[in-house]
């Protein structure tokens, strides 16, 4: 069943993840396929699909491989679902009516930012094994989006493109973007806190069965 599962799910986000790689080469405003595809990989939104998809596909294919263990461990997959929330919720609050993307614009963005988190969700809820997770691994958690960070603001006063447009900082001040950097940070290290508790309850609650 979970094999079955993670083949379907990894073939969702693939297909989505390649959908929005054509759309973009699509675009009005569309350089080299080169460009495209470094603006491509520049959307945290991407780079989280691209783990689910690797985070699903791997062990699915090769089981008992050593990527496929290192990929299976509570720690890494509720890292990757922490981020999945991110996506998810950041869409939701801030971008989900900015344009006015239709067909299959929109159909990527729903699977992108709704379709692949709640199947990693639901793929961490029922096959994950609970409470291995150490509170610590949170502190880890905050690497990965700070060198994002990191790369976004490095590529935007390079080439003048931001992925995002609350960290567009050719538009906004300084105190608006720190503005928007702290609320984002708060969420990054609130999910993370949320999903360990809920670990613990459920294996609290699967140990008292």
């Amino acid at each position: 069943m979970a094999r079955a599962f993670r083949l379907f799910a990894a073939t969702i986000a693939l297909c989505a993840l390649v959908l929005q790689f054509w759309l973009m080469t699509k675009y009005p405003s569309s350089q080299s396929i080169a460009v495209t595809a470094v603006r491509f990989l520049s959307f945290f939104t991407i780079q989280t699909n691209i783990l689910i998809l690797v985070c699903m596909l791997a062990p699915a294919l090769t089981p008992g491989s050593r990527v496929s263990e290192l990929l299976s461990r509570p720690t890494l997959r509720t890292a990757v679902l922490s981020y999945s929330a991110v996506v998810a919720i950041i869409y939701f609050a801030l971008l989900r009516d900015i344009g006015h993307d239709q067909g299959l614009e929109r159909l990527a963005d729903q699977v992108l930012h709704y379709v692949t988190p709640a199947m990693f969700f639901v793929d961490w809820l029922v096959w994950v094994p609970k409470g291995r997770t150490r509170w610590s691994a949170i502190g880890c958690y905050l690497i990965y989006p700070a060198l994002y960070g990191a790369w976004t603001f490095l590529y935007g006063a390079i080439s003048g493109w931001y992925p995002y447009p609350f960290v567009h900082a050719r538009r906004l001040n300084y105190a608006h973007i720190a503005e928007n950097l702290a609320g984002i940070a708060c969420l990054i290290i609130a999910i993370p806190l949320l999903l360990l508790l809920l670990d613990r309850a459920l294996a609290a609650l699967r140990g008292k069965r």
